[in-house]
């Protein structure tokens, strides 16, 4: 159950919300010691499935977003445990401890968390939001307009569109932020 001194505040759907609640039980069951002071928020697109801020000047330490095109509920729990680990002291990055707590969820409620996350969203999820946009999906691949770019870390391939190509310009990988390679 929660801790009364906790301060989470909650700007998602119902459904999240009582996924989060689960999946703090389970870290304060394993005596996990998350953040009492997280702000939980919903994210789009495709290319982040979650993220982790530190907010010291804020109402809470910390927000976690998840995103809203999640299409089932055991990515939004590896999301959500993940993100609550960044939350833990000397875990905010992908270091030796963060992986000591990931693996501790996984084997106890027989998850996957990985810092690299390779799901499904919502078909919503992808579609172009607007002339700004720049990245798209390998499918979306228009060799008029585009070009492709490949990750080497995590294996990724993204079209870019020309006019904002340039060669010698760093792109990096919108997952794990590695420089991608000209295809």
């Amino acid at each position: 159950m929660f801790d009364l001194d906790s301060n989470y505040i909650y700007k998602v759907r119902p459904h999240y919300r009582d996924l989060i609640e689960e999946c703090i039980d389970d870290l304060n069951a394993l005596n996990i010691p998350i953040s009492k002071s997280i702000l939980f928020k919903e994210n789009t697109g495709f290319s982040r499935f979650g993220y982790c801020k530190k907010t010291p000047s804020g109402e809470t330490d910390f927000v976690v977003a998840i995103n809203k095109w999640f299409e089932e509920d055991k990515p939004i729990k590896e999301t959500i445990m993940h993100e609550l680990i960044h939350t833990v002291y000397g875990c905010y990055n992908h270091g030796k401890k963060f992986h000591q707590y990931a693996d501790v969820i996984n084997a106890k409620y027989n998850l996957d968390i990985f810092v690299i996350g390779n799901y499904k969203l919502q078909e919503r999820a992808y579609k172009n939001k607007g002339s700004k946009r720049n990245v798209f999906k390998e499918e979306d691949f228009n060799p008029q307009t585009m070009v492709m770019m490949y990750c080497p870390k995590c294996h990724n391939t993204f079209a870019i569109k020309k006019t904002a190509f340039k060669f010698g310009s760093r792109w990096v990988c919108k997952r794990c932020r590695k420089q991608l390679l000209y295809v």
